[in-house]
């Protein structure tokens, strides 16, 4: 957890580095810098198949999002539904929900930070909303293109995927051959081997 938190750190410092490198206001640098750093684990996650690294990379935005997942499932969802996955708005699906938790869970940890630093700090008002309008246009288009990215690498199937009542029979019921079997009789031949 150390080398993960250590890691983090030094991303987001050198992504922080860079922003004050292209002229972003120390009001706003490290908001950005957490923000922009929660924008591409997010998008990490959401475009990896394989899950085991996902944990290490990202651990905060996937705990989040199998949260929220899981939460969308048992309150917005049919939890009781063999594909329950798919009984929840695409938003709240894995991997999607990755991109989005560790957005807004980075962005939430940035803006703490920020506002703790300017009120220590106090530096002087903000004179260029140009740059500032012109950040936060660029970083609202990145966030569409990670989505995108994320959209665009699910199949139609697993996008738009029917949710249908599906019934498997677990024991055939019956002496003789599978025509007999519960699942062909009809219901009053079935009440009356049960009576």
């Amino acid at each position: 957890m150390l080398i993960y938190l250590l890691s983090c750190i030094l991303a987001t410092l050198v992504v922080v580095f860079l922003l004050h490198k292209i002229g972003i206001s120390e009001r706003y640098i490290i908001f950005a810098g957490f923000a922009v750093f929660g924008l591409f684990a997010g998008t990490f996650s959401g475009l990896v198949e394989h899950r085991e690294g996902l944990m290490i990379s990202n651990f905060i935005g996937v705990c989040l999002g199998d949260e929220v997942s899981s939460y969308a499932i048992n309150h917005l969802g049919d939890p009781y539904s063999p594909q329950a996955h798919y009984t929840i708005p695409w938003v709240f699906r894995v991997p999607q929900v990755y991109l989005f938790a560790s957005l807004v869970s980075y962005s939430i940890i940035g803006l703490i930070i920020q506002a703790a630093y300017n009120i220590f700090k106090k530096p002087a008002a903000f004179t260029r909303h140009r740059v500032a309008i012109i950040t936060v246009i660029a970083f609202i288009v990145c966030i569409g293109i990670a989505t995108g990215a994320v959209y665009a690498t699910q199949s139609e199937y697993e996008r738009n995927r029917t949710v249908s009542p599906c019934a498997y029979p677990d024991v055939e019921i019956g002496s003789g051959s599978p025509a007999e079997s519960a699942w062909n009789m009809p219901d009053e031949c079935v009440a009356k081997d049960l009576s």
